[in-house]
């Protein structure tokens, strides 16, 4: 009897010890797996953070190199220096008043005089115009001819002047407005391209910011 209860013992113990070590393994199992489910996560987080730090850098670089090669937005001021380095420029401007009571026959003229210091001989230009009256305001030219209603920046063919390099050029000529156009108190005038005798064309990359400027502009005071 005494044995048969030591035998007996000893089996429940031997399975006891067998269930124990069952559950040691399985919680040793979960740790682990949940170990490596924080690892991949972390992993995951780690890498997710490293994809949205590369396009946020690429998005700034993209910023960046969008507002390096927006055109700068000149001043008056800055225009006009820059003009002042040109090979084709306005060097003066007048208003020309030809005959104070024959206007139709002997229209007021803009007359600009502009320099040629391109280095080769230029057969025909263009010129931009913009007007003001007395108190500041946008003008729009209308040139002799009758059927122009008139334009904030019109543009004037100099064609066949045979400017060499070094002269100038305008001294004769000028552009010839309306007989209405009586008010006008201040203009200003820029090259906007010409072409020389090798059929070669430079057009004036400072346009664009003469038209925004003036085109339709108020004087500032």
């Amino acid at each position: 009897m005494n044995k048969l209860f030591k035998v007996n013992f000893i089996i429940i113990c031997i399975l006891l010890m067998v269930a124990c070590s069952n559950e040691s393994n399985n919680t040793k199992q979960k740790e682990n797996s949940h170990e490596e489910q924080t690892s991949e996560s972390s992993v995951e987080n780690v890498t997710e953070n490293e994809s949205n730090q590369s396009k946020t850098s690429t998005d700034e670089k993209k910023e960046i190199k969008e507002v390096e090669e927006k055109p700068k937005m000149l001043t008056e001021e800055e225009m006009k220096r820059k003009i002042e380095e040109q090979s084709l420029k306005v060097i003066s401007k007048d208003y020309i008043i030809q005959d104070e009571d024959y206007k139709t026959l002997y229209p007021d003229m803009l007359q600009v005089i502009i320099e040629n210091n391109s280095g080769t001989d230029i057969k025909n230009a263009v010129i931009a115009y913009a007007a003001w009256d007395e108190n500041g305001l946008p003008l729009k030219i209308q040139s002799d001819s009758p059927l122009d209603s008139g334009k904030y920046i019109p543009l004037a063919n100099a064609e066949d002047i045979n400017l060499i390099d070094g002269a100038t050029y305008g001294e004769e000529s000028g552009f010839s407005i309306s007989e209405n156009m009586d008010q006008i108190e201040e203009f200003e005038a820029i090259v906007v391209s010409y072409e020389t005798f090798d059929d070669e064309t430079w057009e004036n990359e400072l346009f664009d910011d003469f038209k925004r400027l003036y085109e339709g502009q108020r004087r500032k005071d």
